[in-house]
């Protein structure tokens, strides 16, 4: 998969220095060829759809939250914002 909004996860990296671990999960992503929501469900049973086009990875024991647009056909995933469960919450409640 080609992971566009790499400036999002280098924030988060920074800003949550003591989980760097954590975001190890664009290594994992970045070596992955999903074809649909199933093969990615099948890697993270924490993935989640949110709708059209648009899913959350929980991680880290579901301290983070990553929101991600995928297109599978061209193999892209762009990351559109990563915060805390807790930041995931009032996100939703905007929705």
């Amino acid at each position: 998969m080609h992971i566009l909004g790499i400036d999002q996860l280098n924030k988060a990296i920074k800003r949550f220095a003591q989980d760097q671990e954590a975001f190890a999960w664009h290594s994992d992503v970045k070596s992955a060829s999903w074809k649909n929501y199933h093969e990615v469900k099948a890697s993270y049973s924490s993935f989640s759809p949110l709708g059209k086009d648009c899913y959350c990875f929980n991680i880290k024991g579901n301290t983070y939250r990553i929101e991600v647009i995928i297109h599978f056909q061209s193999q892209l995933v762009l990351i559109k914002r990563i915060g805390t469960h807790a930041e995931y919450d009032k996100w939703n409640k905007k929705r």
